[in-house]
């Protein structure tokens, strides 16, 4: 229990009994997370309370419904601030008490956010969140910006890396941690549930093998990811080359887990895959000597049962049945043999193909697919370059299913200090309200050593793709005296609406 700061006991307007009625402030479940106070009181009797919270220049009101003990949570509050929470309820008085926030953690992944471009008028309202993690810090952090990007939430992780972080509802995330586990954690810093391939404590067992890439929930309380399995199979000698091997493969199918963490469905996809071909990267062993040949960094589950999957070693993307076969495929056609070939979609117009893309977006209503397109390399082992010396980029490509056509439809390369490259990470979002992008170059190398960052920094450019003027260009590093290896972001989500309890 957190100390009160300030205690003026002062009858509120309405008869109550003749003692006061005295509330508490709560550090939350998780204590990475932070700032959060959860308000407790016990009532004489059931009644609805109305908190009224005031700090930092902001006043906001709160209502929890008719109980007789009330837990409320005070979330989206500014660090280092001073607030007092004045409440009411019918039957009870209470003393208006206040308390302090917390500093932001003391870690190295903290990171200093430089608004290159911010024009608050223009862009997507609403706030802004993404996680951080660097290479050999065995930390994660996720962080929620308001639109004067000042801190307003953010959670800790001491224990190991924290790729991503997806909404999970509007009162809390889903999180991937590691390659191992997947937790969802409100915002008042409850820990709902976490499913974790080496289970302690509550946590339950999770079959998958691994997480990997995505936590996208179902809304049922289950999700998907990508797993891992160890499989036979067959590849090429080398890059560029035809003839094959044997080895074992790292598959890393699209797997759906459900809320008691069983599977509820998966589509393996290396026995999808030309064993005879390979994109730059697919013939890496992992850590375990495995053959990293699939590599699926992106998947979105469709409305008939299949799926759309970013292959990123083969530089394709994969539209699946609900059987898991093949409908067809984006990508590259040099160095694909039969069947393959023919399942390849075939350009209209001028059409640059992606290479090592992450952050697959299908909208099927206007069969348009999103993709960050990483540009790394510029080819396939096979064949002429596409796009010869490109940088990074948010690219859209329009689907015909029906004619088995792709037609390029807009892209994007410009920053405002120019074009960028993130050689790993990244996505494209399209924001609900001003139908802008954000684009998420997640790992830039070496991008401005003047600036006193460490090697590896992030960029969020949101882009009105009629026009390309840009509302938001931000910088997202940390100092290279602290974290020389600089940080990363892997994604990141615009537009949450202020974070306060409905």
């Amino acid at each position: 229990m957190l100390p009160l700061l300030a205690l003026a006991c002062r009858p509120s307007d309405t008869p109550g009994p003749s003692a006061p009625v005295f509330p508490a402030f709560d550090g939350p479940e998780d204590p990475g997370v932070g700032p959060v106070r959860l308000w407790t009181a016990a009532l004489p009797a059931p009644a609805e309370v109305v908190l009224r919270v005031t700090g930092g220049g902001e006043t906001w009101t709160l209502r929890s419904p008719e109980a007789l003990e009330h837990r409320i949570p005070l979330i989206g509050l500014l660090p280092d601030t001073d607030y007092q929470v004045a409440a009411t309820a019918e039957g009870a008085w209470f003393p208006e008490v206040g308390f302090r926030t917390e500093s932001p953690p003391d870690t190295v992944l903290w990171p200093v956010l430089d608004p290159i471009v911010w024009e608050p008028d223009l862009a997507e309202p609403g706030w802004t969140l993404f996680p951080l993690d660097s290479a050999g810090v065995q930390e994660g952090l996720v962080l929620v910006v308001d639109e004067e990007l000042r801190p307003r939430w953010w959670w800790w992780n001491r224990e190991t890396h924290v790729y991503n972080a997806e909404l999970d509802g509007d009162d809390g995330l889903w999180t991937w941690i590691g390659l191992r586990a997947a937790m969802r954690l409100s915002f008042a810093g409850e820990r709902r549930v976490r499913y974790d391939v080496f289970p302690e404590g509550d946590a339950l067992p999770l079959p998958s093998g691994a997480v990997d890439h995505e936590i996208l929930q179902d809304g049922e309380g289950g999700f998907w990811t990508f797993g891992h399995e160890p499989v036979p199979g067959t590849v090429p000698v080398d890059y560029g080359s035809h003839e094959t091997r044997e080895a074992t493969v790292r598959d890393t199918p699209f797997t759906h887990v459900r809320a008691d963490a069983t599977i509820a469905g998966r589509f393996p996809l290396a026995r999808l895959l030309d064993p005879a071909r390979s994109g730059y990267d697919a013939l890496r062993n992992t850590a375990d000597g495995e053959v990293d040949f699939v590599h699926a960094n992106a998947g979105q589950p469709l409305d008939d049962g299949g799926a759309m999957i970013s292959v990123q070693r083969h530089d394709v993307i994969l539209r699946l049945d609900a059987d898991g076969e093949i409908v067809w495929m984006l990508g590259d056609p040099s160095g694909w043999s039969e069947p393959w070939a023919s399942l390849l979609l075939r350009p209209v117009g001028e059409v640059v193909w992606p290479y090592h893309q992450h952050g697959l977006e299908w909208h099927p209503d206007r069969s348009l697919l999103l993709l960050f397109d990483n540009h790394i390399p510029d080819r396939t082992p096979y064949g002429p370059p596409s796009g010869p010396g490109m940088p990074s980029r948010g690219v859209g490509f329009e689907i015909d299913e029906e004619a088995r056509t792709v037609r390029q439809v807009w892209a994007s390369t410009e920053t405002t200090t120019g074009p960028l490259r993130s050689d790993t990470l990244g996505e494209v979002d399209e924001l609900p309200i001003t139908g802008h992008r954000l684009i998420v170059y997640g790992s830039i190398a070496d991008e401005d050593p003047s600036l006193g960052l460490g090697e590896r920094t992030a960029r969020l450019v949101e882009v009105d793709p009629s026009n390309g003027a840009i509302a938001l260009d931000l910088r997202i590093g940390a100092p290279a005296d602290t974290t020389p290896n600089g940080v990363w972001a892997y994604r990141a989500i615009r537009g949450l609406p202020p974070l306060r309890p409905r």
